[in-house]
């Protein structure tokens, strides 16, 4: 909302700044909480990233960004920490798994 004031807004959005950190504060706790829940349960059913898996989600990533030189970028990406990448990638198949295994009752 360009051009509109704080005040304004928390005026239209019918909330406050206090309200708005206590939502932001809820939602960072429960994302911490699903992020740790998730990376032990990968940690206790050995969940990995494979090369292959990277290499899509790279593919993935430049089909996104579409670059000039897509193979230049694809190895700009491969130089750098592809920990954000890994770590996305055992979450994805941590929740495919708990979605797999999912019982109710």
């Amino acid at each position: 909302m360009q051009g509109l004031s704080l005040d304004k807004y928390f005026e239209f959005a019918n909330t406050s700044l206090e309200k708005l950190k206590e939502q932001f504060k809820e939602r960072s706790g429960n994302k911490v909480k699903s992020d740790l829940v998730l990376g032990e349960l990968a940690k206790q059913e050995n969940i990995q990233a494979t090369e292959e898996e990277i290499d899509k989600e790279i593919e993935k990533i430049a089909a996104e960004y579409n670059p000039k030189d897509t193979e230049k970028f694809k190895e700009d990406v491969k130089k750098g920490d592809l920990e954000w990448i890994k770590s996305g990638i055992i979450k994805d198949k941590a929740i495919e798994l708990l979605i797999k295994n999912v019982k109710f009752v």
